[in-house]
């Protein structure tokens, strides 16, 4: 019964984990200016589609 509760525990951090990394990628904006470039790799260029900062 512990190993269960101890797998619970560890897939909730896990989850949590996963769900922080994702959210933190994605930038708002309301035009490509708003978008920094430090976000994006030397060869990629951000751009705002969607109300979104993504590199392209």
């Amino acid at each position: 019964m512990a190993r269960v509760i101890s797998l619970f525990y560890a897939l909730i951090i896990f989850l949590f984990l996963f769900l922080v990394a994702t959210n933190g990628d994605l930038s708002p904006c309301l035009r490509s200016g708003d978008c920094s470039k430090d976000e994006c790799p030397s060869h990629l260029v951000p751009k705002c589609i969607g109300l979104t900062c993504y590199c392209i």
